[in-house]
């Protein structure tokens, strides 16, 4: 699938692991230039069913597959801030974290959902 490259903007992936305490820990920031940008549903589109009237908390990032095959569901995303200069194992300042991951013959989907609008249990 072709994305312009001028319509792409930076984003931060930090990839989330699990200690020996049973802590999500976060690697250091891996940088991508995707195509990134708010999901607008319409009353017929899926994303409508999958995003629910919030859907001004999510984004979605389309992309080549072998180039996001290493993004992984409750990874977290700096997409809006720079990361920070020094590691942050908890990814604290970061504002995204991977909802999920569709994968398609020609391009993959990431959901990301805002991290800033409230707080989710599982990340």
């Amino acid at each position: 699938m072709f994305f312009a490259d001028n319509l792409k903007r930076t984003i931060y992936v930090c990839p989330r692991s699990v200690n020996d305490d049973g802590v999500s820990v976060f690697g250091e920031p891996i940088e991508y230039q995707v195509n990134c940008y708010n999901v607008l549903p319409t009353s017929a589109s899926a994303d409508l069913v999958t995003v629910g009237t919030s859907y001004l908390e999510y984004m979605q990032v389309l992309g080549d597959p072998e180039y996001l095959r290493s993004i992984k569901a409750l990874d977290k995303v700096y997409v809006n801030v720079e990361p920070p200069t020094t590691a942050d194992p908890l990814a604290k300042s970061a504002d995204f974290f991977v909802k999920g991951v569709v994968p398609f013959p020609n391009v993959t989907r990431v959901l990301l959902k805002s991290l800033t609008v409230e707080e989710d249990s599982n990340v």
